[in-house]
């Protein structure tokens, strides 16, 4: 049986100084049901499009079987539905609003074995596309580069979408040193404009605005960062 192996992920960048490490399967590739029909005629000495026949016939009858509710057991695995979502009340119907079934597969000793021999193949931080600001605009200024406490401020750029949701994303002010000195709301954004809020006070004089991002919605991804030139003025 030929080896398989996964990929040790750090989510969000956040797991890395626990040690902790998502893992995340390294498909050798992918095998089509023409190419399990030809191997199949060549093993068992009949036609090509006989054993696509019969691959054809027992797949139909096995979602047949699992549509109905059963768990469809082969041996080495078994298939079975579960269901997502929930209902109101005991008697409540599943309907088309629900989450849906899942398909899913028992492992059984024949994978079992095959996971117990997983091999890392490398550890990977999965990148997102860098955030880019090209303008910070303060409501109460006006002036680019130039924000106050207490107002909203525009950031214009891309890549700049933010739930604002996740921990290891979001909005800060630095100084010269590279030290955190303030960390500010997310009140909306797109992938190219940002609204954000820094409450409290300010550090006044020339700092650096700080974003961090992660694109798309993949959470394993690591946020990258963008930096821009500010000078905190007085709240008007």
């Amino acid at each position: 049986m030929a080896e398989i192996g996964f990929r040790a992920v750090v989510p969000g960048g956040i797991g890395k100084q626990y040690g902790e490490y998502h893992c995340r399967l390294l498909h050798n590739r992918i095998v089509r049901s023409e190419e399990v029909a030809a191997d199949m005629a060549a093993k068992m000495h009949i036609d090509r499009i006989d054993a696509q026949l019969y691959i054809s016939t027992v797949c139909g009858y096995i979602m047949r079987s699992v549509a109905e509710g059963n768990m469809v057991n082969f041996g080495p695995f078994s298939l079975y539905l579960s269901l997502r979502g929930k209902v109101r009340g005991a008697n409540g119907a599943y309907g088309e609003d629900q989450e849906g079934a899942a398909l899913n597969l028992k492992a059984g000793a024949e994978l079992k074995a095959a996971l117990a021999r997983l091999k890392p193949v490398n550890v990977t931080l999965a990148k997102s596309e860098k955030p880019r600001i090209v303008s910070v605009l303060d409501e109460a200024y006006s002036t680019e580069g130039v924000i106050s406490a207490g107002a909203r401020i525009l950031i214009g750029g891309s890549s700049l979408y933010s739930s604002g949701e996740r921990e290891d994303e979001g909005v800060y002010l630095e100084d010269g040193e590279g030290k955190t000195v303030a960390t500010g709301r997310i009140l909306a954004s797109t992938s190219t404009t940002m609204d954000a809020m820094f409450d409290g006070d300010l550090p006044a004089g020339e700092c650096r605005l700080v974003l961090r991002t992660r694109s798309g919605d993949d959470d394993m991804a690591v946020p990258a960062i963008a930096r821009h030139k500010v000078t905190v003025a007085p709240r008007k």
